[in-house]
């Protein structure tokens, strides 16, 4: 049913159990995952059926909102201190994907760079933006 559905299953989840392969020992699951076998499918599936205009819009826009968050905090909790790129654990990731230019003390422009489909969308905010409009734009 599983399949027919073109979701593909295995059990208990292990990636060993796929390669077939028990051990778990990295040289020995490195050869195993070097050859030809079940988990081909679902790296073709992920690659090519995967629909990025859908589900890859609505996950960047959570990445987006979640951006636009940790700047408001940040200004929030240090309302003297000028923002002029992300903050916290994530900076570093969030700044390869979006940029983040302030466009005055406590307005922004977050702009996507990555991925490319998404390129140049866009969302102002300040402070006082509801969340409930931090909403992507297209070019």
């Amino acid at each position: 049913m599983w399949r027919d559905a073109g979701l593909w299953l295995h059990p208990q989840g292990t990636l060993e159990a796929v390669l077939g392969n028990v051990a778990k020992h990295k040289d020995q699951i490195m050869a195993a995952a070097a050859q030809p076998g079940a988990i081909d499918a679902v790296a073709q599936w992920c690659a090519y059926d995967v629909d990025p205009s859908g589900e890859m819009a609505v996950l960047l826009g959570v990445f987006v909102e979640r951006a636009a968050h940790s700047v408001m905090e940040a200004l929030r909790l240090n309302p003297e201190s000028p923002i002029t790129g992300f903050t916290g654990p994530t900076a570093a990731h969030t700044s390869r994907l979006l940029t983040l230019t302030p466009e005055s003390e406590d307005s922004f422009l977050l702009t996507v760079q990555r991925p490319k489909e998404f390129e140049g969308y866009w969302l102002r905010f300040s402070r006082d933006t509801p969340s409930s409009q931090l909403h992507l734009e297209p070019p």
